[in-house]
């Protein structure tokens, strides 16, 4: 907001330079000459006005952020400076003054018709330059440029002082560094509009706060002795018998150096004050204060605490404070003591919109230095959120401690020092024992498991050694009555500067309830996968009876023509026919043995097992009901010797329902588009085997995708939807992973990992 209302006043200030310009032209326009003069006999040369006008120009464009045009418009007041000083310097004449008005310019009294004066130049091109650097974002272009344009206020104020008000111009070097009224005013304008925008001294030059007595103090002594100095150096110079034109020169330097020492030094001290003044009165300004008489009227409400109350400072001006706000003590009022020299409360305010506040209030009395009544300077702090979080922590403590009743959970704190055992209020109860009894680390080890004490103290000693911040355990706690209870603790511990145990806090959780949980849980899974074992041989039982069929349908018409043989007396083929039942029958026990170990119930059981076997176990199980020549089924393994360490008859479970489902999904499409393949390769170097199985079915569904492992969830119709959730929870016990994916080429992947080496465990 400050920085948008410098702009528009940076802006309104380029208007009126660009305005008085306009003037001056209108003025030779119309050959009126007097009104290119504002008056004065004296009138603003055209190129010093269409310079002028190019400026405001410029500067307008680059409030309004377009460089480039600004740039372009800042050519006409370089070139007419350039032009101006050179031929000054020179003596040259480049043919360009009398461009503009040429009959009419030549009519006024000037010393060159048309020529801008020395001091306007010197003006034009300050300004300028000021100007570009003050395009550059940099603080130090800034302040070059409020140099710039303090230099061109001087030199056109110096300028404008030294041209008379009436009369003839006597001097001859007036006529050259004397500026006319309209020119002052355009250069003067234009260089505060440029301090506006990026001079660091722009609070000092509009405002009158920054003048102090010690400005005063050197600024009237000088405006006195100047006039009296310059008269003192053209009267010694007349006697002198110098040349008027050097002593005219003389007085217009020590003129202009005088007031651009002044001008600069007045404006930075200003600004100096004048910033740290606005600074100070922004940061008090911005804190909830406010200012009361003896009575607690208001007499000051900061724009803080129009933020905080909501209340703006008219409406809470000449008001009671405390009433304005209903302020309440934790008594539930305020009393108002107009003798006290201060005082500090805790209040619950209103707000303006009804809502209330907690507020810290500090309050101190100051007495006036030349008498009148004191006044109270009252700071408020917002502690909203900290009482908030105090009645959190005290609401949060009391349901910890219902909570760790309810729970049987307890704190025991160990002073290692004395010996001494410090128990939360019910952590007796949750043991068993009387509060209290436990007394010393002695009275503590008695009920601790004979089974477990090694374990503990091994344990704590560990730590200690290693001065761990913390410990955890668990160990069986021995009540008094004998029964026995399964305690977790995590303790934290505290040393000295020597490193020794000075403390240790520690809090325990029973947890023999959600062991026992625990093992009824790992039961009923057992349970669950042996049910989904059984379903699955119930939904393949007709295919595996007509596998069974087969070999002792060869074992019968063996023996049948043994027994032909042998009755016509031919012993020559018995043997061979012997030997083909019996290995129909050894067949045929290899098919019972797969059944029997694929439904057995039993205990987890990790082991060596072959890779190979384990396919082609799961291959015939699965595909048993089917039969092989539906599917076009392909083995890849680069090593069947391969073993993994698993449980084989819980990854043959995940190996069959895989198959069986990849079959199913091909029901739909030609018989010679199925095709299911089962690949075992090693991961890399991390020793563990990946199986996956592809098959080229219509693949999985998105929605499938994001729910394909969830119990209850199934693809199938009348599925139960608990065998892929079963094989998930398989494979992880293993320490492995099971993933699934669609193929670019259509169909589903399932990929799968195993150990092989035992104790890798994710």
């Amino acid at each position: 907001m400050e920085n948008e209302a410098q702009d528009n006043a940076a802006m309104a200030l380029c208007a009126i330079g660009g305005a008085c310009a306009l003037l001056v032209l209108a003025g030779w326009a119309i050959d009126v000459v007097g009104l290119a003069g504002f008056g004065s006999p004296y009138p603003t040369q055209p190129l010093t006005a269409v310079g002028f006008l190019s400026l405001s120009f410029a500067m307008l464009a680059c409030l309004r952020g377009s460089h480039r045009a600004a740039v372009a418009f800042l050519v006409l007041p370089i070139v007419i400076g350039l032009s101006t000083l050179l031929q000054d310097i020179t003596g040259l004449t480049f043919g360009i003054d009398a461009w503009l008005f040429p009959d009419r310019i030549g009519r006024a009294a000037l010393a060159t018709p048309g020529r801008p004066t020395f001091a306007v130049g010197m003006t034009l091109l300050l300004l300028s330059a000021g100007l570009l650097l003050a395009m550059r974002p940099s603080l130090r272009a800034g302040q070059w440029a409020a140099g710039l344009a303090m230099a061109g206020f001087g030199t056109i104020a110096v300028a404008g002082a030294a041209m008379p008000l009436s009369g003839p111009i006597t001097d001859p070097m007036l006529r050259y560094v004397a500026a006319p009224l309209p020119a002052l005013i355009c250069g003067a304008v234009l260089a505060v509009a440029l301090l506006g925008w990026r001079g660091p001294v722009w609070e000092g030059l509009l405002s009158g706060l920054g003048i102090d007595r010690t400005i005063l103090q050197v600024v009237l002594p000088l405006l006195v002795v100047t006039p009296v100095a310059t008269e003192w150096v053209e009267e010694r110079a007349k006697a002198a018998g110098i040349d008027p034109s050097v002593s005219g020169a003389l007085e217009t330097a020590l003129n202009i150096g005088a007031m651009a020492a002044l001008l600069i030094w007045v404006t930075s001290r200003a600004a100096r004050e004048q910033r740290a003044r606005r600074a100070l009165t922004r940061a008090l300004d911005s804190a909830p204060i406010a200012l009361t008489d003896t009575s607690g009227a208001v007499i000051h409400w900061s724009m803080g605490c129009e933020q905080l109350y909501g209340w703006s400072r008219q409406e809470a001006r000449g008001r009671q404070k405390h009433e304005l706000l209903g302020s309440r003590g934790a008594d539930g009022g305020v009393d108002w003591d107009s003798g006290a020299d201060g005082w500090e409360e805790e209040l619950v305010e209103r707000r303006r919109d009804g809502s209330t506040l907690n507020v810290l209030e500090r309050a101190r009395r100051l007495e006036p230095r030349h008498g009148g009544e004191p006044i109270y300077v009252l700071s408020m702090t917002d502690i909203s959120a900290r009482t908030k979080a105090e009645a959190a922590l005290r609401a949060s403590e009391a349901r910890l401690m219902l909570a760790m009743e309810a729970s049987d959970i307890g704190i025991i704190e160990w002073d290692a020092v004395s010996g001494q055992f410090t128990q939360s209020i019910g952590s007796g109860r949750a043991l068993g024992v009387e509060q209290g009894t436990m007394s010393d680390l002695g009275s503590w080890r008695d009920h601790v498991d004979p089974a477990d004490r090694a374990h503990v103290y091994g344990t704590i000693n560990a730590a200690v050694a290693r001065q761990a911040p913390r410990i955890r355990f668990r160990y069986r706690f021995v009540r008094p009555d004998g029964t026995r209870r399964s305690l977790e603790t995590s303790a934290a511990c505290f040393y000295d500067a020597d490193g020794k145990l000075t403390r240790m806090i520690s809090l325990y959780i029973d947890v023999t309830e959600r062991e026992e949980w625990q093992s009824r849980l790992a039961q009923l899974q057992e349970e669950v996968m042996h049910v989904s074992r059984l379903s699955a041989m119930g939904e393949m039982a007709s295919g595996l009876a007509h596998e069974l069929n087969q070999p002792l349908t060869a074992v019968v018409n063996f023996l049948g023509t043994a027994k032909v043989l042998r009755s016509a007396g031919d012993d020559s083929k018995i043997d061979d026919l012997l030997a083909g039942a019996s290995q129909q029958a050894l067949r045929a026990g290899q098919i019972i043995r797969r059944l029997r170990t694929f439904v057995s119930r039993g205990t987890v059981q990790e082991e060596w097992t072959s890779v190979g076997e384990l396919i082609g176990d799961s291959v015939a199980l699965a595909l048993a009901s089917r039969g092989r020549n539906d599917v076009d089924l392909r083995v890849e393994t680069e090593d069947p010797d391969l073993r993994v360490f698993a449980d084989r008859v819980q990854i043959q479970q995940v190996l069959v329902n895989l198959l069986r489902n990849a079959a199913e999904a091909m029901g739909e499409i030609p018989q010679e588009q199925r095709r299911i393949t089962v690949s075992a390769q090693p991961d890399g170097d991390s020793e563990r085997l990946v199986i996956t199985v592809r098959d080229t079915g219509p693949g999985l569904s998105p929605e499938m995708l994001d729910r394909l492992f969830t119990p209850f969830v199934s693809g199938k119709e009348g599925g139960m939807g608990v065998g892929l959730s079963i094989c998930k929870r398989i494979v992880e016990a293993h320490g492995g992973t099971l993933t699934a994916g669609n193929n670019e080429d259509g169909g589903a992947t399932f990929r799968f990992t195993l150990r092989t080496r035992p104790g890798d465990q994710e």
